[in-house]
């Protein structure tokens, strides 16, 4: 349970920063998001984000991976101030638990999380 904590406050953590460094742009250029005429509130930009998971844990001795999808929900409350809430990361059972689907729950190593990357032609993919 404790690791499938840790990686929604990773998750949550890095959409933070994402969401930050996409409005940052280099000096003579302009970010995507303001060629639209109103800006995207952070929900609304939450709801469009997919994300691509690679999670490496530890079977038997052996490191091994699997891959496969996420998206966020986000759920406002007043209690924690106007437009603020709590946002969460939905993916299968298998992802957040390698190995559930053989009755076994094997310890997460690493997990790699990217989201809505749109690379320019040629660039390799990470993964």
């Amino acid at each position: 349970m404790l690791q499938r904590v840790g990686l929604l406050l990773l998750v949550a953590s890095l959409v933070l920063v994402g969401a930050s460094a996409q409005q940052a742009a280099p000096s003579g250029q302009q970010p995507e998001a303001a060629v639209t005429s109103r800006p995207q509130s952070f929900a609304q930009g939450l709801r469009k984000t997919v994300g691509f998971m690679r999670v490496t844990y530890l079977e038997q001795g052996l490191l091994k991976q699997i891959a496969g999808t996420c998206f966020f929900v986000y759920f406002e409350d007043s209690r924690l101030g106007k437009e603020r809430g709590f946002a969460y990361l939905v993916t299968n059972r298998h992802m957040a638990v390698p190995g559930i689907e053989k009755g076994f729950s094997y310890p997460v190593q690493q997990v790699s999380l990217r989201l809505n990357l749109h690379s320019p032609e040629g660039r390799k993919e990470p993964f």
